[in-house]
C-alpha cells in the first residue's frame, strides 16, 4: 500500500468538502513488486525470449533460402521478425512497469 500525497501548493479542503477523499489517497500498488517484475523481465524473460526469437529468425531464414519445393511450402512465414518485435515490445512494457514502481516509491 502506498499513500499518494496532495500536490505541492494544493488547497487543503475542509473535511466537509467532497474532494477531501481524493487528497492523499491510499492505493494498493506495491512498488517493490513492480520493480521486481521489471528486473525479472530484463534479466530473465527478455534475454531468453530474445535469444529464442533470433534463433527462430535464423532458422526460418535458412529455410526460406533453401531449395524447398514450393508446392510443399509456398512461403515461409515471417515469424522470426515478429517474435523479435514482440520481445522488444515486452521490454518496453517491463521498463514502463519499473517506472510506475519508481513513481510510487517517490510518492511515498
Amino acid at each position: 500500500m502506498c499513500t499518494i500525497p496532495a500536490a505541492a501548493g494544493a488547497r487543503i479542503p475542509t473535511e466537509t468538502e467532497e474532494d477531501w477523499a481524493h487528497m492523499g489517497e491510499t492505493v494498493s500498488a506495491d512498488p517493490d513488486r513492480l520493480l521486481a517484475y521489471e528486473q525479472y523481465g530484463k534479466n530473465v524473460a527478455e534475454l531468453g525470449l530474445l535469444g529464442q526469437a533470433k534463433a527462430l529468425d535464423g532458422a526460418l531464414n535458412r529455410l526460406a533460402h533453401s531449395a524447398t519445393d514450393p508446392t510443399v511450402m509456398p512461403y515461409v512465414p515471417d515469424l522470426g521478425v515478429q517474435s523479435i518485435a514482440y520481445t522488444h515490445r515486452q521490454g518496453a512494457l517491463d521498463q514502463w512497469v519499473g517506472e510506475v514502481g519508481r513513481a510510487f516509491q517517490k510518492a511515498g
